[in-house]
């Protein structure tokens, strides 16, 4: 394993960290969407703190109610 520093992550570090898939990141990525990523020399690398801010942005306080 390639050891980038403990405030940048690999996309399966990040997707782990976010419990999604790696493919569902990359997606995002073409769509323009989820966590700000860089690219290093080629490779796609996420910031931890790029990570939390997602996150955060994403707080929800209660749970949208059902439409029937």
């Amino acid at each position: 394993m390639t050891y980038y520093g403990d405030h940048l992550l690999t996309p399966d570090q990040a997707a782990e960290q976010l419990h999604v898939k790696v493919g569902t990141l990359a997606q995002w990525r073409s769509q323009g969407r989820g966590p700000v990523f860089t690219r290093v020399g080629g490779l796609v690398m996420y910031e931890r703190s790029d990570l939390q801010a997602y996150l955060v942005a994403r707080r929800e306080q209660e749970t949208p109610k059902q439409r029937f």
